[in-house]
């Protein structure tokens, strides 16, 4: 009876010691190789993901007749020109007669997407502005002809802050009242795609 008693007892030893020495590592190495494959899986699933966004907009961009790539390219570039853009707009200020008070482009900033997987390198809005600061004078017509021109060009502006004062004039005479002068500020954003700005020399 006494030796059946040791030989249980040392069976249980026995047995928390494979439990403690080859089971719990096992179960330890397992779980390991669980987090692994399931790390494993999500990237072959963002890879997925990833291949079949390219996939779509390659189908997209195949789709585009050569004259809509080029004037896609022109409305979003893949840089800003910021000194040659000022000169444009300049340009189109001259053409309607009236006069800047101030044109200047801030600093290039970049859009962050809220949808944007790192892991992938997936955004859905992957693009930079530049906000262009401009103040002109003149009559209310230039003012309809500037917009038309800039509505016309080919790059993408979009006006963001406009106000409207009326100049003082000194004159009483109603008959001028047409061709009174306007003060009108705006601020203008442009779009690229996330290459940069390209500083030109004037």
């Amino acid at each position: 009876m006494k030796y059946n008693v040791l030989l249980q007892l040392g069976l249980i030893v026995v047995s928390i010691v494979i439990v403690a020495v080859y089971i719990r590592p096992a179960f330890a190495e397992i779980n390991s190789l669980q987090d692994q494959l399931f790390s494993y899986s999500t990237v072959i699933e963002n890879a997925s993901e990833y291949n079949r966004r390219l996939a779509e907009l390659i189908n997209v961009a195949n789709s585009l007749s050569p004259e809509d790539r080029n004037r896609l390219a022109k409305i979003v570039p893949d840089s800003i020109d910021t000194a040659q853009l000022l000169r444009d707009i300049e340009g189109m200020v001259d053409a309607t007669g009236a006069s800047i008070e101030e044109l200047s482009a801030d600093e290039l900033m970049t859009i962050e997407s809220p949808n944007e997987d790192v892991s992938i390198g997936i955004s859905d809005s992957p693009l930079s502005y530049q906000d262009i600061t401009l103040s002109i004078t003149g009559e209310y017509e230039a003012l309809k002809q500037f917009l038309a021109t800039l509505e016309a060009n080919d790059h993408l502006f979009e006006m963001t802050e406009f106000s409207l004062a009326t100049e003082e004039s000194d004159s009483d005479d109603s008959a001028t009242d047409a061709a009174d002068e306007f003060s009108f500020d705006m601020s203008l954003r442009v779009y690229a795609l996330p290459a940069g700005v390209s500083q030109s020399e004037n």
